[in-house]
């Protein structure tokens, strides 16, 4: 097990090359980096044994920007028949598992392997089971199967508390019928990611107040209502009939842009804004997986600045923010982020003279692409 999988996804291998050989020069783990573009997914070789788990346990996922699924293994080829055989062969060296997951890449080809996987798991976990390989246990490394064809599997181990919550990394969420837009989906896809689940009902508690601005028809509304939070929903576009006779919601016919409340409006729980969020109009995922949201533990300060400048209107639109308040604004983020972040969140060391940020290790080669 000396290589490290990762998926992405697809066009940002660079990325995910970039970030994990960083943070493998900070540890110390030699090795290099490798991925085919638009592969969804990248690959760290580690020049030592036992590298991959050392990396892996150097590191929290949920602190990683880019990946959305990792594990330590090796892949391997199988047969057309008796599949099942190589595998449990090769699962000899591995430790005993608590769960199992049957993964593909997030790509036309993998999406063709889906259907094959579903039927795979069902005989495959009871060989497992049988052959004492597998146990419901938790606290034990989750089985990571990522199948590139039905003929190579990439066998991997991933902590179950230390991996993505979703195969491949992907919220499956059922959208909710009453909900006026599927917008809905990525407010909840965002709790998911950045509140525990167990936290729910103390930061998101009924009685709190929210404001939506560019709410319309209500997709982000819907999901703060179902939760009894009283919301000030921002657009001049016309919101569902049936979140105005929830009683919860006070329409403001508006520009979000400019909204600004007639009256002090005390303590605020939740702020959003669709463009601000996502201004060049992809998923919101996109800006976290760039480092422009934070994770989990929190992201590091200069990440967050440089996707937040990343982020910014192209350059057509700085005519019309009179006097560069917008560059105005972006020489006070440094200042601003630290408060911006929560208290519960460590801050990100300083830098400045004699201090520096960690940079891959010299001996690391740079990460290789192929084609």
């Amino acid at each position: 097990m000396n290589s490290l999988l990762l998926h992405c996804r697809p066009g940002f291998e660079g990325e995910v090359c970039a970030e994990i050989g960083e943070h493998a020069g900070r540890l110390n783990v030699a090795g290099y980096a490798r991925a085919r573009p638009n592969s969804a997914h990248a690959e760290f070789v580690c020049s030592e044994p036992g590298g991959a788990e050392r990396l892996m346990r150097g590191l929290r996922f949920a602190g990683l920007i880019f990946p959305r699924q990792w594990a330590r293994g090796d892949f391997v080829e199988l047969p057309e028949s008796e599949r099942i055989g190589v595998l449990l062969e090769r699962l000899a060296d591995y430790p005993v598992c608590g769960s199992l997951w049957l993964e593909v890449l997030d790509t036309n080809e993998g999406k063709e392997l889906s259907t094959f996987c579903r039927k795979f798991e069902v005989p495959l976990r009871k060989a497992l089971l049988k052959a004492g390989r597998l146990e419901d246990d938790p606290r034990k490394p989750r089985l990571l199967l990522t199948f590139k064809s039905g003929r190579e599997v990439f066998l991997g181990l991933a902590e179950a508390n230390n991996s993505a919550a979703w195969p491949m990394g992907i919220p499956r969420l059922k959208f909710p019928r009453a909900a006026p837009s599927r917008s809905t989906l990525k407010l909840e896809e965002a709790w998911h990611q950045f509140i525990p689940r167990e936290a729910w009902d103390l930061r998101l508690a009924p009685g709190m107040t929210a404001v939506d601005l560019g709410a319309a028809p209500g997709g982000w509304t819907w999901q703060l209502v179902n939760r009894h939070i009283k919301v000030t929903a921002v657009d001049n576009g016309p919101m569902a009939p049936s979140l105005m006779d929830s009683g919860l919601v006070e329409h403001v016919r508006s520009d979000g842009f400019v909204f600004r409340p007639r009256r002090p409006a005390g303590r605020l729980d939740g702020l959003r804004h669709r463009r601000e969020a996502c201004p060049h109009g992809g998923a919101d995922r996109n800006l976290a997986r760039r480092g422009a949201l934070p994770r989990g533990g929190g992201q590091p300060q200069a990440a967050d600045e440089a996707a937040l400048r990343r982020s910014a209107p192209p350059a057509r639109a700085h005519r019309r923010w009179p006097g560069g308040a917008w560059r105005e604004g972006l020489h006070r983020l440094p200042a601003a982020l630290p408060r911006s972040r929560g208290s519960d969140l460590p801050s990100a060391p300083a830098v400045g003279p004699g201090v520096t940020r960690p940079t891959a290790s010299a001996t690391m080669p740079p990460p290789v692409f192929w084609s």
